[in-house]
Parts: structure tokens; sequence; C-alpha cells
């Protein structure tokens, strides 16, 4: 990331939904939030605890449950209830939806993805989304893309330069990753049913889609942080993206501030 990328993710403070049309879009550096670990613990639903219980090594627990605790928090200061009192279900396909006192999704969507230090939240009102983020590391990239990718986004792979190939290969995952959570469908679309645009320094578009109207859903890259890739994929074609770093000032209470 370009020093001249950081003013995309200067802390904000969450106002309320996001506007019809606007899709927020926050950063977590998870690091900044191990103080309130245990308050953001107890935020978490029982199903959520148990699950934060089941990792098998405490850093992954720890960054489950301020990934989470982080979103009941976000969700809870927009929708002005207390953050354990926000209720999370999954649809019919998994995804999960901030559910209303009679039972119906809101009207608030959200998605959220972390990896390494980095998690990135994304709200919108009335519209699907999906985002993913992963950090860049070294990995048999064409081996990868030959099992999973379709066949002209492994060709376009295989005709970069070494030196373009690991960036190329994370743009490309993010934003095959960032549709399917748009759709809600996971892994049940399998990856090399669509086509994304590969090159992070060409536009981001969706190139194919096997059952979906490919110009119902758009791609934007994001800008996470020096060795991060990130895609956003919407269900409006120009939404206003706001971009801010999210931290513990702004979204904790003030009482207690000190580590638990």
């Amino acid at each position: 990331m370009l020093e001249a990328d950081l003013h995309f993710w200067d802390p904000a403070k969450p106002a309320g939904s996001p506007a019809v049309g606007t899709v927020q879009i926050w950063h977590l550096s998870v690091s900044q939030w191990y103080p309130f670990l245990d308050r953001l613990g107890a935020m978490l639903s029982t199903e959520e605890r148990q699950r934060a219980g089941r990792y098998l090594f405490p850093q992954h627990a720890h960054r489950y449950t301020i990934v989470h605790g982080v979103l009941r928090a976000l969700l809870g200061s927009m929708l002005e209830t207390a953050p354990e009192a926000v209720r999370i279900m999954p649809d019919t396909n998994g995804k999960p939806h901030v559910i209303q006192a009679d039972g119906q999704p809101s009207s608030l969507r959200f998605n959220l993805s972390d990896s390494g230090n980095v998690a990135l939240f994304a709200m919108a009102l009335r519209q699907e989304l999906g985002v993913d983020v992963e950090q860049i590391r070294p990995l048999d990239h064409l081996k990868l893309a030959q099992r999973f990718f379709a066949t002209e986004e492994v060709r376009d792979l295989m005709r970069l330069p070494a030196n373009e190939l690991e960036a190329a290969f994370f743009a490309c995952w993010t934003r095959k990753e960032a549709f399917l959570k748009a759709m809600g469908t996971g892994l049940r679309t399998p990856l090399d049913s669509f086509a994304v645009s590969v090159r992070p320094d060409e536009p981001a578009v969706l190139r194919r889609a096997a059952g979906a109207d490919r110009r119902s859903w758009t791609v934007h890259d994001l800008s996470p942080g020096k060795g991060y890739a990130a895609a956003l994929v919407t269900a409006s074609a120009a939404p206003n993206l706001t971009r801010a770093a999210l931290i513990p000032e702004f979204i904790m209470p003030k009482v207690g501030m000190a580590a638990s």
C-alpha cells in the first residue's frame, strides 16, 4: 500500500446506519483490541463463545472473540441497542443476518472477513454485499489456481511474469471470495464456475458467472494495508463507498478503558 492510500483508513466514529446507497467499510487492526478481550467476549452469544472455545490455539480464539465482539459493538451502535442484544442468525444458505424483534431480517446488511492482523466489516442498507481480506503469503500459486480457479483466470495468471504472480493470485482470490460471500452460497458455488479479472492493476470486474446476472454485481478492490489484499462485491452498480479505521476509543464505553 502506498503512503497516499493511508487516508482511506483515517479513524472515524460510527454515526448510525449507512444511508441508502452507501456502503461503509470499517478497517480493524486486531492487535489494538487485545486490552478489551474480556469485555468483547462478554458481548458474544453463547454459541459464539462456544465456537471461540473450540479453537486449538489461544491466538485464534482471541482473534475470533475480538472480531465478533467488535462486530456486535459496531452493529449495536448502528441499531442503538446493546451489543449482546443484537440477534445474528444465518439464512437458509448460512449467510448471517441481523434479525429484528419480529423475527424478520433487518434492512441492515453486513459482512466481515479477517486474516492476520486485519479485519474488514462492510455495512449497507437493503443490499447484499461480500468482503474478503487475505494476508499475502508464500503459496504454490499456480498449482492452487489450476486446481480451483476458472480456465481464463489460470490462463491470465500463467501469462504474468513471476514477480507479478503473487499479487495477481491474491487479487483474484479475494475478488472471487467476496463474490461468493455476497451471493451467500459459499463454496456450494464452485470456484471455477465464474471468473473475475486477475491483475491487481486492471479494473476489478466479474467477467463470467453461471446462474447469476453478472451485471447485478459490482467488484471493488480495497487497500487494506501492506501485505494484504482485499475486495468488496456489492449488489448496486455504483454505491458511495466510505472507508474508515475503527479504533477502541470510538466504540467501547469509556468506563474501564484499561485492560481487564
